[in-house]
């Protein structure tokens, strides 16, 4: 994370969609920065965070048949 922004790259290795959801720990989702069908190939996803508050959040990234979870802690 770089200035308040969550910086992902990713690989789709199918075509499909995608999903990516920022999530906070009560189970809400306080973000959702990409709904899309993408070709299978390399993206880069940069997420301005300005608007979360410090806490902790759980990225949950589906592309296809793949899905990742991914904890992290954001603090100003």
């Amino acid at each position: 994370m770089e200035d308040n922004q969550l910086i992902l790259d990713y690989t789709a290795g199918l075509d499909g969609k995608t999903e990516f959801r920022l999530i906070n720990t009560m189970g809400e989702i306080v973000g959702e920065p990409i709904q899309q069908v993408d070709i299978g190939g390399e993206y880069q996803l940069i997420y301005s965070l300005s608007n979360l508050a410090n806490g902790i959040y759980i990225i949950n990234f589906r592309s296809g048949f793949y899905t990742k979870n991914e904890c992290i802690m954001y603090v100003r």
